[in-house]
């Protein structure tokens, strides 16, 4: 079982005993659909919807736990891949929970919003 960081960025989990990093393993995105809608007092809008996922490594496997975007966490639960089935997603909390730095950046996070969890990871997690 690994833990993968699909986002771009550096995660940095931080709680009153864990620090850990979780570096970029790679940048994988959600495939968006855009589809022409009305003008609104002259500004065009569009429908946004997602239709698969792109950039992920294919030595993903069962059990592996992924970090991953929120766009990208919807655009794989909704989808109806059962590549998703036996992993469990997860999306860092930048919420108010998160710290950060004096420019406004998340600088850690303290919880990861659970958006699929898989079994067989829950049941190595319990013999651990």
């Amino acid at each position: 079982m690994r833990i993968w960081n699909l986002t771009p960025h550096e995660v940095r989990y931080e709680n009153k005993e864990v620090l850990r990093t979780f570096l970029s393993d790679c940048i994988a995105r959600a495939v968006q659909v855009d589809t022409d809608q009305r003008l609104i007092l002259g500004l065009a809008t569009v429908e946004r919807t997602y239709d698969g996922v792109e950039g992920l490594p294919t030595e993903i496997a069962d059990g592996d736990i992924l970090i991953v975007s929120t766009i990208l966490a919807e655009a794989m639960v909704s989808s109806k891949d059962n590549r998703w089935n036996n992993v469990t997603i997860l999306v860092p909390d930048t919420g108010p929970s998160c710290k950060r730095n004096s420019d406004g950046v998340v600088a850690s996070v303290s919880q990861f919003i659970l958006k699929w969890y898989c079994l067989s990871t829950a049941s190595y997690l319990s013999s651990v």
